[in-house]
């Protein structure tokens, strides 16, 4: 169970992390309540998905500066905060040590502290029983600052179409050309780097449909032949589009057809299942499909469940919370959230609906074959509103879809909106729903054959039976937006360990069930049998 976050953001507003830790790596590591490590540790997650961490390129050209070479007309803040446009692969990203704080004039990470505060982070999280997976960017170099790679021998390093021009499948203006030997060695030395230094766990690749087959296999046998259990995980956009492609080189990828069917592609015209339509590469038979890990037996893309990563929402695009806001008031023909700028506390608690909206993909998600992967904020439906700066962007106010730009509190996480009481009810939903699969077995080691289709008479209510090794579990959904929904239940005793308020591992939260429940509109359920022993 994988939580992607970002180092800055997760501690650049926390009250109880020192002021002057807040947005480095010590700061990340800072633990208790209230701090980076302690939310992460009581949500109970067992892996931690960096945003880049490799030293990138902050600065883009001045915004709207035409005597410039490049003309900016699309980042007024002409900043990269992500991290996705690497300069160096092998050193840490300076920016994020103590005492190294950004100056115009100045030389930064001189001093080597980012070194040593980076391992000393991923040491804390092991000892804390977490995973460390680097996101690390292979397929484009830099843009804009003096990357060796663009400045040395770029006809060797970098890709380019027949009339000269440098390619950008990847949009970045610098497709990394990782079929040759040297690029390729350089790829194999600083994964293998990150592993010895920095104690990776594993890698999950950006855009990596641009990396050439050869060197996915070197990285396959070489990184595992070091780490066996090694995680590798493709982002598997870029160029050719086929996670079928990893699956047979034993890689995870994003599932990001799980994405597409439980909330939708687009919040306005293509809803998915929990706004009770079916998303535009769905129909009715797709939802068990999602659940069972979209494997090739079903007509998806995977080997094998443990190779998907399903995931609700991710840095890109709209988080989940954004997402309820904009596609719910576009449902009921209100102005749209995604066109009027509002002020940032209108956004700080989600409506009844959008907060069950939440919760059934929560529920699906952490009850889905595969891994499973929550982004930052995702537990208590985050909102990213753009911040701005005063006078500087017309677009304040607004639900932002892409702030890879924005080091502000547009992605910084708002400690204030976790804390109040509406949302902190959603993330204790969460942090159950994640206890539970913790506990039960079936929802981490069931394969498509210990998956048993329970059938519902609404359009948009299904569910399933799931008995592996003596753990016997029922997942039941009605996502139809007015209607109730009954499901006639196989026999025994069936204890209720999660509807749609409440989620506990320990106790029922709605009771013991025979026979048959009913679930209200935009709802779920988990319900366990406990194992009879006896002759």
């Amino acid at each position: 169970m994988i939580y992607e976050a970002h180092i800055k953001d997760i501690s650049r507003q926390a009250e109880k992390v020192p002021y002057d830790l807040r947005g480095t790596y010590l700061g990340a590591a800072e633990s208790g309540k209230g701090t980076p490590l302690g939310l992460i540790q009581d949500l109970g997650v067992n892996a931690v998905e960096w945003l880049p961490l490799a030293d990138y390129d902050h600065i883009e050209p001045t915004f709207d500066d035409p005597s410039l070479p490049v003309h900016n007309t699309w980042n007024p803040y002409a900043f990269n905060h992500w991290g996705y446009m690497p300069a160096y692969y092998f050193a840490p990203e300076a920016r994020y040590a103590y005492n190294n704080h950004l100056k115009a004039d100045r030389w930064i990470g001189s001093n080597g502290a980012h070194v040593q505060q980076l391992r000393s982070l991923v040491q804390t999280l092991h000892r804390s029983g977490l995973a460390v997976i680097f996101d690390v960017v292979y397929n484009h170099v830099a843009q804009y600052g003096e990357n060796p790679l663009r400045q040395i021998d770029p006809y060797y390093s970098l890709r380019y179409d027949r009339e000269g021009r440098r390619q950008s499948v990847s949009g970045c203006g610098n497709d990394l050309r990782t079929e040759r030997p040297m690029i390729r060695r350089l790829i194999l030395d600083s994964l293998k780097h990150w592993m010895k230094v920095y104690g990776a766990d594993g890698f999950r690749f950006d855009l990596a449909g641009l990396i050439d087959a050869e060197t996915l296999a070197a990285i396959t046998r070489e990184l595992r032949g070091i780490k066996p259990d090694l995680h590798l995980i493709a982002e598997p956009w870029g160029g050719r589009y086929d996670k079928g492609r990893f699956s047979r080189v034993r890689w995870a990828s994003w599932n990001d057809h799980f994405r597409d069917g439980i909330r939708g592609t687009d919040p306005e015209y293509g809803k998915g299942y929990i706004f009770g339509q079916w998303s535009p590469r769905d129909s009715g038979d797709a939802m068990l499909r999602h659940v069972r890990g979209n494997l090739r037996e079903d007509g998806g893309p995977y080997d094998h469940e443990e190779h998907c990563v399903n995931f609700i929402s991710c840095h890109d695009g709209h988080p989940i919370g954004n997402f309820v806001r904009v596609g719910g008031e576009h449902m009921n023909h209100e102005t749209n959230h995604n066109s009027v700028g509002k002020p940032r506390s209108a956004y700080r608690v989600l409506s009844g609906r959008d907060d069950r909206r939440i919760r059934l993909s929560s529920l699906l998600l952490l009850t889905s074959r595969g891994s499973v992967m929550l982004h930052q904020g995702d537990e208590w439906g985050r909102a990213k509103v753009i911040e701005g700066r005063s006078g500087h962007d017309p677009e304040r106010g607004k639900l932002d879809h892409n702030s890879y730009e924005k080091d502000d509190p547009t992605n910084w996480v708002d400690w204030e909106e976790l804390d109040s009481p509406a949302n902190r009810k959603l993330r204790d939903y969460t942090r159950g729903l994640i206890a539970i699969r913790r506990r039960h077995p079936a929802l981490r080691l069931a394969t498509r054959g210990d998956v048993e289709l329970l059938s519902a008479k609404l359009e948009f209510a299904f569910g399933y039976r799931i008995s592996v090794a003596r753990d016997d579990m029922i997942v039941l959904a009605n996502a139809d937006p007015t209607r109730e929904a009954t499901f006639d239940l196989p026999p025994g005793r069936w204890r209720v360990l999660a509807d749609h308020l409440h989620a506990d591992p320990e106790r029922s939260v709605g009771g013991v069930r025979e026979r048959a429940i009913t679930l209200g509109p935009v709802a779920g359920a988990v319900l366990h049998q406990p194992f009879d022993a006896s002759p």
